[in-house]
Order: C-alpha cells, then structure tokens, then sequence
C-alpha cells in the first residue's frame, strides 16, 4: 500500500521518466513527497496498534507511570517501524514482477495459511491459561522457523544459480 521496498512495482522511479516525478518541481513535488513519508509514519502507526499491542506498556511498570509513558511506548514502536521500512528501502533492490509474483505465491500466502490454520488450531484445542498453551506455541514457533529456513535456502540457491549463468566461465 505504500509502494515501499521491496514491492514498490507501481512506481519504480527510476525507471520511469512520467508521472508527477517529471510534472511537478519545487513546492509541489515536495508536498508530494512528504505525502509520501507522512504515509510511511501513519501506516507505522496502524502495524503499531494492530500487531504490537499500541500503548500498552509491559506489567512490570508501575501504575503510576503507566499514563506517560504509554505516549513514549507507542513512539517508540511506531518509529521502530519507521526505522525497520527505511532499512529495507534503502538497502534491497527492487524485486522484478516475476520475484514478486514468485514470493508472494511460494511464501508468504503458505506462510499465511500456515499462521491461520496454527492460530485456528490453537484457539479451538487450548484453552486459555492451560500449559498446552506453551507447547502449542513452541510448535507454531518451530514450523516459523522451519518455514523461514526453507525460504531462506531457496533465496540463496536462487543467488548461487543466477550467480552461476551471468558469469562468463564456460565450464559452469
């Protein structure tokens, strides 16, 4: 959604000589900019809320410092995130169509399936409170890895294999 690293397909800029890079210059383009970066903090600020639990600070703080610095914990992961989209921006290249295409349909939708059919699994068959919970989720912990050392592989061989046809070693 906000054309960030490595799935910014849509806007690719520099490849693309069209659009409002070449139509706008000075203010214009600079609000278009900061539109962009503005859009970069907000959608921080939503993965804050919905997957790292927002405001909330850990139970060992005391109640009397919760107020101020739930503001300060929400900050901090929300620029956490801002950091993490800013890393990957500015150190992966830009995947092709195809890349694109190959991991969303190899990867990350199984690994989806996967995470759905485990949390399935363990809000039907655990109660809560109940210490099947802790094996249950090292079981989940486990196919993740499992999952990510597969993807891992794969993406290495990929390398090694493409790695091998751009050189110019005849006997490879």
């Amino acid at each position: 959604e906000i054309s960030r690293t490595p799935f910014d397909l849509p806007e690719g800029e520099s490849e693309l000589v069209a659009g409002y890079n070449v139509e706008y210059s000075g203010f214009r383009f600079a609000l278009y900019f900061l539109a962009e970066w503005a859009e970069l903090y907000v959608i921080s600020a939503i993965a804050t809320v919905v997957f790292l639990g927002g405001w909330q600070v850990p139970a060992v703080v005391p109640e009397a410092l919760r107020g101020p610095l739930q503001v300060v914990v929400f900050l901090v992961k929300t620029f956490a995130i801002v950091f993490v989209g800013m890393w990957v921006k500015w150190t992966l290249p830009r995947l092709r169509v195809d890349q694109v295409t190959e991991v969303c349909w190899k990867y990350l939708v199984p690994i989806g399936f996967v995470n759905l059919v485990g949390t399935a699994a363990w809000v039907a068959l655990v109660p809560r409170g109940h210490p099947a919970g802790l094996v249950m989720s090292l079981v989940l912990t486990a196919i993740a890895i499992g999952v990510v050392i597969r993807l891992l592989a794969r993406v290495r061989y990929t390398r090694r294999s493409t790695q091998a046809r751009l050189s110019f070693n005849p006997f490879v």
